[in-house]
């Protein structure tokens, strides 16, 4: 009966052996399983948080380029009342009945209101200067035909303007995605 029992205990010793290893087996594969579930997860997570600061940097350069726009578009605005000022300049100088007192009067107004209204880094003072000393040969049939330089550098002016803007939109955006990114 030894020999059974010793037997039966070494079948009981070799199925419990059997079964730890299989238990380990098991137990290591699940750990597998769970490592490989955390890394799928903190990818998805990663893959999540990525999105959600892409979405974030969009906004912020959305709202950003709003409001350099609307800058950008009262700047143009101001522009466009310092045309309608240059023509009125260059109209008393095509005309013979208007006097040239009231010629200078406007010019000196339009080279102050230079210094007190910004227009980003333009030096329009220069440029209206030169307006003024050049500009005054060409006079056309009508007063949108008089000057031919101011036209040229209306244009300049708005390319300036609008130059500003995107270099501002950059700036401010650099700025504030480096704000963003401390912040995580």
């Amino acid at each position: 009966m030894s020999f059974v029992k010793s037997r039966s205990e070494k079948e009981k010793e070799a199925l419990i052996e059997e079964h730890l290893t299989q238990l380990t087996c098991l137990k290591i594969n699940h750990e597998k399983e769970i490592r490989m579930m955390c890394e799928k997860h903190e990818k998805e997570q990663l893959h999540a948080s990525k999105e959600e600061a892409s979405k974030s940097l969009l906004k912020g350069l959305e709202e950003i380029s709003k409001e350099e726009e609307i800058c950008a578009h009262n700047t143009l605005w101001k522009l466009a009342s310092f045309e309608r000022g240059i023509r009125n300049v260059l109209d008393i100088y095509c005309s013979p009945f208007k006097s040239k007192e009231d010629r200078m009067k406007h010019e000196k107004e339009l080279l102050r209101n230079t210094f007190s209204q910004r227009f980003g880094n333009i030096n329009m003072y220069n440029d209206l200067e030169h307006i003024f000393k050049y500009d005054q040969k060409h006079c056309g049939k009508t007063k949108e035909e008089n000057g031919q330089l101011y036209q040229v550098y209306m244009k300049y002016w708005s390319s300036q303007i609008e130059l500003f803007k995107y270099k501002n939109i950059l700036h401010r955006f650099q700025t504030w995605s480096n704000i963003q990114g401390g912040q995580k």
